[in-house]
């Protein structure tokens, strides 16, 4: 079974293509959680309200939703440099 994983924010998600996503939970020891990563390419993309949720050749992502009193991009994360 393949590992769930929420993500801040999407940058580019295409059906064949590596994801760029900005993990907030992801278990791998080479993903910081605080950067922007790259994904392996992506296998489907069902779009839902929150946001899109997509499927890799390792990970299930999806979207991180609000708990009512923060928004998604409160979480802490590195700047981009």
């Amino acid at each position: 079974m393949k590992p769930i994983v929420q993500y801040i924010d999407l940058a580019f998600c295409v059906v064949g293509c590596p994801a760029t996503v900005l993990p907030l939970d992801h278990p791998g020891e080479y993903v910081s959680n605080r950067t922007w990563a790259t994904t392996t390419p992506v296998e489907s993309i069902e779009w839902r309200s929150a946001g899109p949720v997509f499927e890799t050749l390792n990970t299930i992502y999806v979207p991180v939703e609000s708990d009512g009193e923060h928004a998604p991009a409160e979480h802490q994360v590195a700047e981009s440099q």
